[in-house]
Order: C-alpha cells, then sequence, then structure tokens
C-alpha cells in the first residue's frame, strides 16, 4: 500500500464525556489509516495535584480507556500521562500503537 496522505486529529476531552466517534469514512472501502502516534497529555499542566490520564482508540464505543487488554482487536492504541507542576512526579508518559491496524470508517477515542 502506497502513503497518499496523512491525517492528524487533536483536541481536548474530559473523563466526563462520551467516546468521541472520529469518522474517516470516504465512500471506499479501499482507504484505509493506519495510526502511527497516539498521545494524551494534561490541559493544565500548572496544576500542583498529581494527575494521571488515559487513553485508549478502538473501533467500537464501549471500550473504557482505564481497563487496556492488548488481546483485544478492537484496541488500536494506548497512552497515559501523569505529572504535577510541583516537579515531584516528573512528567512521565506511554504510548503504543498496533503498527498492523488498518481503519477503513471510524476510531473512537
Amino acid at each position: 500500500m502506497k502513503k497518499v496522505g496523512t491525517y492528524t486529529c487533536r483536541g481536548t476531552v474530559t473523563a466526563d464525556d462520551p467516546p468521541h466517534r472520529i469518522n474517516l469514512f470516504d465512500g471506499s472501502f479501499k482507504t484505509g489509516y493506519a495510526v502511527r502516534e497516539f498521545v494524551v497529555a494534561a490541559y493544565d499542566i500548572d496544576n500542583v495535584n498529581v494527575r494521571t490520564f488515559a487513553g485508549k482508540l478502538g473501533t467500537v464505543d464501549s471500550l473504557s480507556a482505564l481497563n487496556w487488554n492488548w488481546a483485544d482487536q478492537r484496541e488500536l492504541a494506548w497512552a497515559w500521562f501523569t505529572a504535577d507542576a510541583n516537579g515531584v512526579a516528573a512528567p512521565n508518559h506511554f504510548s503504543q500503537v498496533d503498527s498492523d491496524a488498518m481503519i477503513v470508517a471510524e476510531v473512537y477515542l
């Protein structure tokens, strides 16, 4: 498969938000997208409380961001971030992407 372009999606979500649907379907089942990078981070980096953020990309909207199952083929990418502004907890992050997975229609955050 040849690369024909890229698609970048970014935004802000909260823990109270329902899963966000990202529609990638262009009307053709011959177009597929591979996730290359998935990152989560705090929006208020100067907050002095220790906070941990977790996120996941999946092919269905019923997957919990807090429960990772790397054997579940519906899960495509996982990430977490933790930090505080006091310097006690240095910013830490983790991200893993299933580079073999292809998205044809939609993905949920």
